[in-house]
């Protein structure tokens, strides 16, 4: 390879079939990088010493009814964390991967931003949440509210690893797409992938100006240039089956323009529809 692309990954860790699933990935793309993976445990404050325990049992959160004081809660969290790391340290420690563990107490999404300095990328693994339980862990709300405010690139993947061949980069003209578009011919640069540059515009002019601008963005690697017409989300699960891709890189707008912004409900039918893995870059 001719360079390195991670050198610190950052991984929240619940305890769900997700989240280690999103280690699990994590720790496939350290390896050829030598990276090393924060694996970070956190214990919600918001229900830490409530008198019943909500613990993620693969993707469905296990109650416990049983009364228990505050110290009996939050003790019960710090087992649960315990085992959380253990599952990230014995999964690293089995293919040579330098894991860095950390158990914090913390919301968990505020956590999750505030860590990401020092780090070069966060993977996640989401997951619906019944409106029954009162939110801890890294259930949707907590994933929107990292994608909405982190300025790591985010890796949120769905599933077990798979090999990475294919990236598709959604592009337009807008500063965080040409960041997507950067990171992912860089990724294909390195692991020697292959690159589909799609642009979604009704104007076909204009479409055609944004992938010449794209191809000399990422030279010398040669992608596949795709031009289309139609609702940009879905557009890119149809361009992305038909290329065979496994990964969905595409920018992120500021938070303070999700508002009326079409992509804002391109990420969410992604994020919620799709089965790819997507890249998002701020």
């Amino acid at each position: 390879m001719e360079e390195i692309l991670f050198q610190k990954i950052l991984v929240p860790v619940d305890g769900s079939k997700t989240s280690f699933d999103a280690f699990d990935w994590a720790v496939q793309i350290a390896l050829p990088e030598q990276a090393v993976i924060t694996a970070l445990c956190i214990i919600d404050v918001r229900v830490s010493h409530e008198a019943h325990v909500y613990l993620p049992n693969l993707n469905q959160i296990g109650v416990s009814y049983e009364n228990l004081s505050p110290t009996e809660s939050a003790a019960a969290y710090q087992r649960w964390a315990d085992k959380v790391i253990d599952y990230a340290r014995n999964r690293s420690a089995a293919v040579h991967v330098k894991l860095n563990p950390e158990i914090v107490d913390g919301i968990p999404y505020k956590e999750i931003i505030s860590r990401g300095a020092g780090h070069d990328l966060l993977v996640m693994g989401g997951w619906q949440m019944s409106s029954d339980y009162p939110g801890p862990f890294l259930a949707g709300s907590t994933v929107w509210q990292v994608v909405a405010h982190t300025d790591l690139p985010a890796l949120h993947v769905f599933g077990e690893p798979q090999k990475i061949k294919t990236i598709l980069v959604a592009y337009d003209d807008t500063p965080a797409a040409e960041n997507a578009l950067q990171l992912a011919a860089t990724w294909a640069k390195t692991w020697n992938l292959k690159l589909v540059v799609l642009t979604v515009q009704p104007d076909g002019d204009q479409a055609q100006a944004l992938l010449r601008q794209a191809r000399r963005r990422v030279e010398p690697v040669s992608p596949r240039l795709i031009a289309r017409e139609g609702d940009p989300g879905e557009v890119i699960k149809e361009i992305a089956g038909q290329h065979q891709c496994e990964l969905i890189s595409l920018g992120v707008p500021p938070h303070h323009l999700w508002q009326g912004h079409s992509l804002g409900g391109v990420i969410d039918n992604l994020l919620h529809t799709g089965t790819l893995p997507l890249l998002l870059s701020h």
